[in-house]
């Protein structure tokens, strides 16, 4: 098994090292998972459009979670889908300059973590690693 660095591009903010308390008490949270979970989805191998269906349902969300540090040490990124970019190890990718948000954008993440009880920080862009 090798080892990936990864470099990470979001708009967001930074949760530290703990899940928020919403999802900090279910064992190995995957946000996808609970997504799927939350708009109740479910894998079928009768369903031929389940995973376009997933991809649409993760793009509308108002907020995505990322993991970020390492796997022996994961940290937490909340951002606005469609803002994550990766750039793998060896691989540069050009990115595209980007403005702000929409204040719509910001108004649905901020709904978002009240509902989820996730203490809002002002976002803004940041770069930041992954090495699993």
């Amino acid at each position: 098994m090798g080892v990936s660095t990864n470099a990470i591009l979001a708009f967001g903010f930074d949760l530290g090292e703990d899940l928020p308390e919403a999802w900090a008490n279910e064992e190995g949270f995957e946000f996808t998972e609970w997504a799927e979970k939350k708009a109740g989805m479910e894998w079928s191998a009768d369903d031929k459009d389940f995973w376009k269906k997933r991809d649409a349902m993760l793009a509308g969300l108002p907020a995505t979670l990322v993991t970020h540090c390492s796997e022996e040490c994961p940290m937490y990124f909340l951002a606005l889908p469609g803002s994550v970019t990766s750039a793998h190890r060896g691989t540069p990718i050009p990115v595209a300059a980007t403005g702000e948000p929409s204040g719509r954008q910001l108004i649905a993440m901020r709904k978002f973590c009240d509902d989820l009880g996730i203490q809002w920080k002002e976002p803004a862009w940041h770069i930041f690693s992954y090495w699993g």
